[in-house]
Parts: structure tokens; sequence; C-alpha cells
């Protein structure tokens, strides 16, 4: 992945503008979401000329990808366990007192 400053390069002649966007109004030359108004630009052509190149959207979900996993690592896996099988059910024959002896008829 190309280093975050030369993906979402911004225009010399922004660094010192100010646009809100992501709940900030810092000037763009300090910002670290500007993968976040590069994908905006997608939807307002007029963003794009903040930056040298816009990034493909694909280059920009990637930078993301990376991103979320460096915030969130996998968890490690978890260790095998043995599972011993359960003893094979034994058959059970019915005895007098567990027989439905009831031969009445129900209505």
């Amino acid at each position: 992945m190309e280093d975050y400053n030369k993906l979402f390069a911004i225009n010399p002649e922004f660094q010192e503008t100010v646009v809100g966007f992501n709940k900030s109004g810092k000037p763009l030359g300090t910002r670290k979401d500007l993968d976040k108004l590069a994908l905006m630009a997608y939807h307002n052509k007029g963003l794009a000329k903040y930056f040298v190149n816009l990034p493909t959207k694909e280059q920009i979900a990637e930078y993301q990808a990376q991103e979320f996993n460096k915030k969130n690592p996998a968890a490690p896996a978890e260790p095998v366990t043995k599972v011993t099988p359960a003893a094979p059910a034994k058959e059970v024959t019915p005895t007098p007192s567990s027989v439905n002896t009831n031969t009445e008829e129900v209505k």
C-alpha cells in the first residue's frame, strides 16, 4: 500500500484550506482522515480538486481495510481440545411399571 501522504496528497495551494467533514474543520494539510474526503469526492466532484490525484475507490477501500485490521487485530486461534466421544446409549427395556396400561378409549 502506498504511503498515506502520497496516496491522499493534497494540492499545495489547498494545504491550509479548511474543509468541514467527519465532525472536524481542520486544514487539509493536517488531517489524517482524507480517505473519507476522497470517497466523498466521488459523489461531489468539486472536492476532487483538493487532491493531487484522486485515489481510486479500490485504493481507498484497501487503505481503509488495512487501517481497520490495524485497529482490530484478529483474535488468536483457540487451541484445539480433544473431545472424547460419549459412550453409546444403553438400550432400555420397558418394565411393567413404565408401560402405560390404560386401555380406555379417549373421547
